[in-house]
């Protein structure tokens, strides 16, 4: 409630609490919603939730399931007013999943390059680059992995991309590793 309407005082939070769930639960059904000790949460029987389906497979080391049921930044463009703290909350949720679905990523391309599998190395490390294309590090890993593909203007024409990328959008230079 607290993060829902930090204004409020704790009868009407409560009252604005109860309207919230009636209209959840006529909308999703009435077993949608569940008393969890002095929470609520979702009966995931009856509403699929992908953050809880994304963790799953990440928890299970189920990488490509977790890539698959990743859907993007988690509650993009939501916001409500007047409640900072819900903001912050759902900024770090957004952060730690992304977090989640990079490393998932990164898992997959190294696996594959374990495997000699250097095609699915390139895709897996491209799918990597296109979630945060400003990391250098991830960069060098798509150029290296293009390379070893064999398909060196591909590395070159990747290195002048994220060059330019840094150059333009944060004013910074191309660390040397990846120059060299």
């Amino acid at each position: 409630m607290a993060h829902l309407w930090p204004e409020s005082d704790l009868e009407q939070a409560r009252n604005l609490l109860k309207v919230s769930v009636y209209v959840l639960r006529r909308a999703l059904g009435k077993d949608a919603i569940v008393s969890l000790g002095d929470g609520l949460g979702l009966a995931t029987d009856v509403v699929a939730v992908d953050t809880m389906t994304f963790e799953s497979a990440v928890a299970r080391g189920d990488h490509e399931g977790a890539v698959r049921s990743y859907t993007g930044p988690f509650m993009e463009g939501f916001f409500l007013e007047g409640a900072p703290e819900f903001g912050h909350w759902v900024d770090r949720e957004r952060g730690r999943l992304a977090d989640l679905y990079a490393k998932a990523l990164e898992s997959l391309a190294e696996g594959a390059e374990t495997r000699g599998d250097d095609a699915a190395a390139v895709e897996w490390w491209k799918a990597r680059a296109a979630h945060d294309a400003y990391d250098s590090r991830v960069a060098l890993r798509l150029v290296q992995a293009l390379a070893s593909e064999g398909n060196r203007a591909g590395a070159l024409r990747h290195v002048g991309v994220h060059a330019q990328l840094l150059r333009e959008e944060l004013g910074l230079e191309l660390p040397a590793e990846i120059g060299a």
